[in-house]
């Protein structure tokens, strides 16, 4: 089923179950891990080891979940990351890597990062995850 904003969270579950099954060795991971390794297979996002963050004030907006060392990037630099995840909402994940491909190696790393706290929200919030 997809949605408004072109995110198809069903697949996008159906992709999870499956890279935990072909993937037996994330059976120990959390669920953002397992997600990146999905979106990795999926759409080329690097794996990485996933740094924990404290849990995010349910007062900051949804654009500001932002992983905790862009509190040290420039305005610029967040305001491009939540454009790209405003974008891949309402595109779609394909046309968010596509629009975040070609820019500053830092603000692709943020923005990765930013989309797969995201996404793992948004799965476990639909109960999909």
């Amino acid at each position: 089923m997809a949605t408004p904003n072109g995110i198809n969270y069903e697949q996008l579950s159906q992709a999870v179950e499956k890279t935990k099954e072909e993937f037996p060795e994330l059976d120990k991971a959390s669920q953002k891990e397992v997600v990146r390794h999905t979106l990795a297979r999926e759409h080329a996002i690097p794996k990485k080891p996933v740094v924990s963050a404290p849990a995010p004030d349910k007062a900051v907006s949804d654009t500001a979940s932002l992983p905790d060392y862009a509190a040290n990037a420039s305005e610029e630099a967040r305001k491009t990351v939540n454009d790209l995840i405003a974008l891949t909402f309402e595109k779609g994940i394909k046309k968010g890597l596509q629009e975040a491909k070609d820019r500053d190696p830092y603000i692709v790393d943020m923005y990765h990062d930013a989309l797969i706290d995201k996404l793992t929200e948004e799965l476990k919030q639909k109960n999909l995850l």
